[in-house]
This record gives C-alpha cells, structure tokens and sequence, in this order.
C-alpha cells in the first residue's frame, strides 16, 4: 500500500516529460498570403507584421493539445507590390478604424498526427465570425511549423470587394489566406 501512494505521490507531483505546456511565439519568419482572383488577373497580398502566442503541448514530435493560441497583423501591412491596390485594399477593410486583423483560438477540435483542426474567432473590418480551421503541424528541433488555408468572403465580414477603374474592374468575393507559422519557444 506503501508503494501505491508513494508512486501515486510522485506522478501527481512531478511533472512528466512532454506533458506540460509550454508558450510559443509567431516569429518573424512566418509566412502569410491573402490571395484572390479579379476580372482582370489573380492578385495576392503578403502581410508584412504577423504577431502572436500560444500554449502547445508537444508529445515526442507532435502537438498533442493547444490551450490558447492567438495571431494578429496590422491591416495596412498587407502589401500586393501596388500602391493603388493596397489603398484600396486598406479601404475595403475599414483599415483606418480597424486596424487590426486577428484569429483567437476558442476550442482545439482535434489533433490527430500531424492535423490539427481548430474552431476559433476571425476579426476583420470590425465584423467577428465563428470559423474552423484546418492545418497541419510539424515540430522541428525546438520550433513548430503550422501551414494551412482558409477560404473565406468578404462580404462575410462587411467588406466591400474592391473595384478600380470605374467598376470596371471587379474583385471576386472570395479570398483564401494562406498561412505558413513558424513559432518558437
């Protein structure tokens, strides 16, 4: 009976390898793409400032669970190469009083090998929607690297798509972002 309690003692006490969570970091090598397609040519915008954090439980080279996880970029740090897309971009997102573009993990749903699937909240021009996403995870030395998309419509989100010259020039409703996160420690 002895040894029971003293064993049940020190797994309760003790932390175990690969069992804790620990926080992480968007760096700053991060990749994200706002892709989309117009009457006149396929368009894409990278953004330039990607920020966020996150608690991730790694067992062996695996993400086993995620507590939190939070991203953010700057709404004007979206950048097609065009200065007159980009101000119209800016425009269409409201971006003057909405500066921020944000995703707040609300619920792991899943992690299953290397997928992960999340259900959280998506904050754009002002308007906040329910969405799922689904990405894949891959731990590399001490680093995590999550790829994925999410297709979505602007006018989900009160944004207008953007036109150009007169309305002759039309942007499909549809975007897809394309995401590469690497965080680390």
């Amino acid at each position: 009976m002895k040894r029971i309690q003293t064993l049940w003692l020190l797994l309760t006490l003790l932390p175990a390898p690969g069992w804790s969570q620990d926080s992480y970091s968007v760096s700053e090598h991060s990749k994200v793409l706002v892709k989309g397609t117009s009457t006149l040519h396929d368009w894409e915008s990278r953004v330039e400032e990607v920020t966020g954090q996150g608690e991730f439980m790694i067992t062996g080279d695996k993400v086993t669970n995620v507590s939190s996880f939070s991203l953010k970029f700057r709404a004007k740090s979206l950048k097609s190469g065009k200065e007159r897309m980009d101000k119209l971009t800016w425009a269409a997102l409201k971006a003057d009083d909405n500066p921020d573009i944000t995703f707040t993990l609300t619920e792991l749903l899943s992690a299953q090998g290397s997928q992960l699937k999340a259900r959280g909240q998506l904050d754009i021009a002002g308007s906040n929607q329910e969405v799922t996403i689904v990405a894949t995870a891959n731990v590399k030395d001490t680093d995590i690297l999550i790829k994925g998309q999410h297709a979505l419509l602007m006018t989900d989100y009160g944004v207008d798509p953007p036109t150009a010259v007169l309305g002759t020039i039309k942007t499909d409703d549809e975007v897809i972002i394309d995401f590469e996160l690497t965080l680390t420690k």
